[in-house]
């Protein structure tokens, strides 16, 4: 590169002073950038190396650590809030013995921070909400309430499958200290015994084992129970101790300690109200609930009431007796059980109070409101079924509403089911309306309630002596228990019984497909039916389906039809039978004999013709009978022959008979004059075969009668048109 050239008028001077002057500012650029590029970028990258280590480490650790529910509050009230610039924290000195680097954010304002890394998360991400939910059920387990309690571990048995260690190390942990109560997650229980972790192994069989030796302490108390009942009062005392050395396993009995508080013996009742206090958590407010509350001086259960009342949520417990006090005469007991349910069970007050005090539609219409409390809403049972009694006070019959309303509060509640056994075993001979409604409404609730199996059959055998609602049982006993041999007996026995009722028989019919019986049995109770003089086609309907072919269903139909009698129950058994001949095993002679024994009765000539003329349209008897019928005489105008004549022109295009036998016999009939319209119209169809009858028709033509006059007209008409075509 060629060197500029000197000015002339340049000194040396100047020249030296010029050169010094770039070489000063090459060196002020060259050192900053050197201590960028070789001092603050690689510390900066070194420190950014171990801060995201630190902060990968620290979300581990958050991930795997419930998240208490008040922080998760907080997140979830800061999850939308847009990120806003970090400023430059403090240095912090560094504790001693620690060998990580201080958490130092980034030292330069000038360059932006680098977000955390996300690649390192849990394979199963924890949803935020799961230690929330993991610490209610938790609480629930420990709620005096039994049901709250069951539905707790219930809760907690959902959480021993989940990804997360802790939230089923926690969960068993938790079971393992319920006893009994921990029943209802017994399946997952079961399954954690081989969980991965081992602590959830462990907490898992201990809580079976505690499970079992509850139910075994369970027995043990239950068996103490008698003792309460002894004659001696120093006999019910010891009982009652004994119970206490239980402590809270004596729980199980704790209605029967409550029952002891109001034995009529003083000892006997604080022997009890110590009991309860070393039995049951709630013994305070059960105590002075039911000394105080059953005090005759109603200024006494007033005071009680305003101390339940002071209980607050405490005095939940006892809310049955608060509601029981709602429903007194006394109108200062009724105002302070009203303030006091206000307190102690603010839920539960406003449908109670709507179903104690309102009007029967103001009552109706708070029953879906107490229903969707489910089990909180159990202490007001007692008062369901003490109104349900009363159907004034619902403006009509109230099993139908209370009863589901009682099934979704509390399906496992003893008097429930006691109520709904009642309800279906009650005596109804008279067929009462509000019996028959109660039972009904009772009966679609018998597979729901908790009740031994043998109990509930021994309530619908006895509700079997209500005609009017068999169905409606049989349907009910086929649900709880199928192919019972109590139910198979039931049903066999009100078809083949010593005394055929009709509704009986039907409702027995209607279940035989679900009874557990052979074939012969079932055909047996039928033959029983009908030997018994019981024939309908509901009978030969169901023989018809469980054996065409048997000898003993043919008799029947045949008997039936071959009745001489006259009357309405012979002429039924006749209809069925004849409905049924060509589903039976027999002969066409058996079933024209059959036939024509039926005969002698005009009431049902024309479906016996009918079947003759099906069966056997060219035997000579048939034929026979049929002309006979439509020419015999009647100068008495008798409306049975006119009946059978006309049943016999019914069938006259079936037989086999010769056209000249055929118009004989009507012209023969055209002298009934109830029947000769007829009759004209019967002879018209014959075409030319009809002309023989011409002259007959001719003489008609000059009736006085203009129907017979226009017939006849017609009749010759057509007649003598068919002969010239002809």
């Amino acid at each position: 590169m060629p060197l500029p050239k000197e000015s002339p008028e340049e000194s040396p001077h100047e020249r030296v002073r010029k050169v010094s002057t770039g070489k000063d500012r090459l060196i002020r650029i060259a050192i900053p950038l050197g201590y960028v590029l070789f001092v603050f970028l690689p510390m900066t990258l070194t420190i950014r190396f171990f801060l995201n280590r630190a902060d990968d480490a620290g979300q581990q650790e958050t991930a795997k650590a419930p998240v208490p529910a008040k922080v998760l509050h907080v997140q979830d009230e800061k999850k939308d809030t847009p990120p806003q610039p970090k400023s430059r924290p403090t240095p912090t000195p560094r504790p001693k013995g620690t060998s990580k680097p201080d958490p130092v954010r980034n030292p330069d304002p000038e360059m932006p921070e680098v977000p955390p890394k996300t690649d390192t998360v849990d394979p199963i991400p924890t949803p935020r909400d799961l230690g929330a939910e993991l610490n209610a059920s938790i609480a629930a387990s420990k709620d005096p309430d039994a049901t709250t309690r069951r539905q707790g571990a219930k809760s907690l048995g959902v959480f021993l499958g989940k990804q997360d260690n802790l939230l089923r190390r926690k969960a068993a942990e938790t079971l393992a200290e319920m006893g009994t109560d921990a029943e209802p997650a017994l399946a997952a229980l079961r399954t954690a015994e081989n969980d991965p972790d081992d602590d959830v192994q462990k907490f898992a069989r201990q809580a079976l084992t505690k499970w079992i030796a509850s139910g075994q302490k369970t027995k043990q108390v239950e068996a103490l129970l008698p003792g309460l009942k002894a004659k001696e009062p120093e006999d019910r005392i010891k009982a009652l101790h004994k119970i206490a050395a239980f402590g809270f396993d004596g729980v199980v009995v704790s209605d029967a300690v409550i029952e002891s508080l109001r034995d009529k013996e003083k000892s006997v009742q604080d022997a009890a109200a110590e009991t309860l206090k070393k039995v049951n958590p709630n013994a305070e407010a059960i105590v002075l609930a039911v000394l105080g509350l059953t005090a005759k001086d109603p200024k006494v259960r007033v005071k009680t009431l305003e101390q339940i009342a002071e209980l607050g949520p405490k005095g939940k417990i006892v809310s049955d007796l608060v509601i029981e006090a709602m429903q007194e005469k006394d109108k200062t007991v009724q105002d302070a059980a009203f303030n006091t349910l206000k307190q102690v069970n603010p839920r539960v007050e406003p449908p109670v109070a709507t179903i104690v005090r309102g009007t029967p539609d103001e009552r109706r219409s708070a029953l879906p409101s107490l229903a969707e409390l489910e089990s909180e809403a159990e202490c007001a049972i007692p008062l369901l079924l003490v109104m349900s009694d009363k159907p004034k006070l619902w403006g009509t019959e109230p099993y139908f509403d209370l009863f589901p309303t009682m099934l979704k509060i509390a399906p496992r509640n003893k008097r429930f089911a006691a109520a709904v056994l009642a309800a279906i075993a009650a005596p109804n001979s008279a067929a009462e309306t509000s019996l028959t409604a109660r039972r009904l409404a009772g009966l679609a609730q018998l597979e729901a309630i908790d009740a031994p199996l043998d109990e509930k059959v021994a309530t619908l055998q006895l509700a079997t002596n209500d005609n009017h609602t068999l169905p409606q049982i049989f349907k009910a006993w086929e649900q709880i228990s199928p192919m019972d041999k109590r139910l198979t007996a039931a049903v066999l026995a009100c078809i083949g019984g010593p005394k055929p009722v009709p509704d009986r028989i039907a409702a027995g019919i209607a279940s035989l497909d679900v009874i557990d019986a052979t074939t012969e049995q079932k055909v047996a109770a039928l033959n029983g039916a009908i030997s018994k003089g019981y024939v309908s086609a509901v009978v030969f309907d169901a023989f018809s389906k469980l054996a065409p072919n048997d000898k003993r269903f043919a008799a029947a139909v045949l008997a039936s039809v071959a009745t001489p009698n006259a009357d309405p129950e012979s002429r039924a058994r006749r209809l069925a039978g004849i409905a049924r001949l060509d589903a039976i095993e027999a002969t066409p002679e058996e079933k024209v004999a059959a036939l024509m024994v039926a005969m002698v009765d005009t009431g049902t000539i024309s479906k016996v013709f009918e079947e003759l003329g099906k069966i056997a349209p060219k035997d000579k008897r048939v034929v026979t009978a049929i002309l006979e019928a439509v020419e015999a005489p009647n100068p008495d105008s008798l409306l049975a022959i006119r009946e059978r004549r006309l049943a016999g022109i019914a069938q006259l295009g079936v037989i086999t008979a010769t056209t000249k036998q055929k118009v004989d016999a009507l012209e023969a009939a055209l002298k009934d004059k109830g029947t000769i319209a007829v009759v004209i119209k019967a002879i018209e169809d014959l075409g030319a075969d009809a002309k023989p009858a011409l002259p007959a028709l001719k003489e008609l033509k000059t009736s006085t009668n203009a129907t017979v006059r226009n017939a006849a007209i017609t009749a010759i008409a057509k007649i003598e048109a068919a002969i010239a075509e002809k």
